[in-house]
């Protein structure tokens, strides 16, 4: 009896316990939600705090909360929003399950090219018709490709692209900048204010975004550059002010921007910080965004960009940067600047 007595006692308090622990984690995770910027909208679409606060399963909140951020067309409320459950393995963390799904604009392409006259003439839409001027590494005058544009799920492959860096030809000057965190880039920016270069290259294809403040050096150092023509490349791995960039800086330094790539992320609000959350039997990584930037777009009066759908480029490659300095070289005929970069050797 007395074993008895005590089995139920100690499974009382451990029920109890994960309870209150729950009570917590609802309490805190309540918190970041109310805090959220796009509640409104989330609220508009159906969603509850309430019935958010009774559950305490990890697939039943991850299948609650995923529902709302993706629209009847299927385009994404916010793709900086993250929330996951943190996974750990023998050596402690492990990966991330996502409860908001992360959506793209990708191009599907067609082995079909041609003049864009020939294009129509077979009845292909203009919508549907993307420049693309190097395939299989030759250059095509008349390069143009059939393309769709079509939604699809980011997944994170882990590639990690490159530190930053700086490659100089005759012509040109490469820059690669694979964020914009405070401060990261001084070096490179001093490299950039100094150069006499004529053609300026950004290399933003794994760029993950950072401070305006940083950015705004960039432009200083453009400015002090003054090059005949700027190039950037984006990727669909180029998010937040890796996106932003290519659409400010043009007019932010009145010199002609050429943008090269595919469609970058489409992460276009600015992220909150993270806040880790413990429930009894899983622990979330919460990061809502706290923040909205229309203010700068009309400061800088150009569109208003739909989430999920990036940057369009002027010239469309895979998005691969090795893919995309080839189109600039040829652009500009600056072989040399191929030569010189590590990454197309």
């Amino acid at each position: 009896m007395k074993k008895f007595f005590v089995c139920f006692v100690l499974i009382f308090t451990l029920l109890f316990n994960g309870f209150a622990d729950n009570k917590k984690a609802h309490k805190e995770l309540r918190k970041e939600f109310e805090n959220y910027g796009l509640l409104p909208e989330l609220k508009a679409r159906g969603f509850d705090l309430k019935k958010l606060d009774k559950i305490d399963d990890k697939e039943e909140m991850k299948d609650y909360i995923s529902q709302f951020f993706i629209d009847e067309n299927g385009m994404p409320l916010d793709n900086h929003a993250s929330v996951y459950i943190i996974n750990y393995g023998k050596n402690g963390f492990d990966r991330f399950t996502r409860f908001i799904p992360q959506n793209y604009m990708a191009i599907g392409w067609m082995d079909e090219y041609g003049s864009k006259e020939e294009l129509l003439e077979k009845g292909h839409h203009e919508d549907e018709i993307f420049y693309y001027p190097l395939y299989n590494d030759e250059w095509n005058e008349n390069g143009y490709r059939v393309g769709k544009k079509y939604m699809t799920s980011y997944v994170d492959d882990y590639r990690r692209g490159y530190d930053n860096y700086s490659v100089i030809s005759e012509k040109s000057f490469l820059a690669g900048l694979s964020s914009f965190g405070e401060g990261k880039n001084d070096e490179i920016y001093n490299e950039i204010s100094k150069s006499d270069k004529e053609y300026l290259i950004l290399d933003l294809s794994y760029n993950n975004g950072g401070k305006d403040t940083s950015y705004l050096k960039l432009v200083e150092a453009i400015k002090k550059m003054q090059p005949k023509e700027i190039f950037i490349m984006v990727s669909e791995h180029s998010y937040s002010m890796g996106e932003w960039t290519p659409c400010w800086l043009e007019k932010a330094v009145n010199i002609k921007t050429t943008i090269v790539g595919c469609p970058s992320r489409g992460a276009w609000y600015c992220a909150g910080f993270t806040k880790i959350i413990d429930f009894d039997t899983f622990t979330l990584n919460v990061c809502l965004d706290g923040i909205r930037w229309e203010s700068a777009w009309h400061m800088y009066n150009i569109p208003y960009p739909t989430e999920g759908v990036g940057v369009t480029p002027h010239i469309y490659t895979n998005g691969d940067h090795t893919t995309s300095l080839k189109a600039i070289s040829k652009v500009i005929d600056d072989e040399e600047i191929i030569k010189n970069t590590y990454y197309t050797k």
